[in-house]
């Protein structure tokens, strides 16, 4: 993912190529190298985001976000969950989601996702895993 740090605007982001001809749902991986606080998502080509409520997630682990913390999204059809993980332990965080959050998905073509955070930013690494899906007839 692209660095920047303008003053207030402290995001990575990556052109993910997306080659099927029909939306796709992903996972969204997302590890903690340390703290962090306020990340969130964006598919800025679908339009689509997520917020996370890092308070949340520190509620639900017990303490702040750390370096080893995980969270997995996934936006699957029939198979939509947000999982913290830490220490070997597997928390449902669905929770840590803000009303105004969508599933992200991709779309045919180049989509541009950014990750952003209040702070900690550096602590972010997202990997974001999908499947090309074809219509047919």
């Amino acid at each position: 993912l692209v660095r920047s740090s303008a003053a207030s605007d402290v995001y990575k982001r990556q052109v993910v190529v997306y080659e099927g001809d029909a939306d796709t749902s992903t996972i969204v991986d997302i590890q903690f190298l340390g703290p962090v606080s306020g990340v969130k998502l964006y598919n800025t080509t679908t339009q689509t985001r997520i917020n996370i409520n890092t308070d949340e997630i520190a509620r639900l682990l017990g303490s702040a976000i750390k370096a080893g913390d995980r969270l997995s999204i996934s936006s699957g059809v029939g198979d939509k969950y947000v999982k913290a993980y830490r220490d070997g332990n597997v928390y449902n965080a669905l929770s840590a989601l803000d009303r105004d959050s969508a599933w992200i998905f991709l779309t045919p073509g180049d989509n541009l996702i950014t990750v952003r955070a209040d702070s900690g930013i550096d602590n972010v690494s997202a990997i974001i895993s999908f499947e090309n899906l074809y219509e047919s007839i």
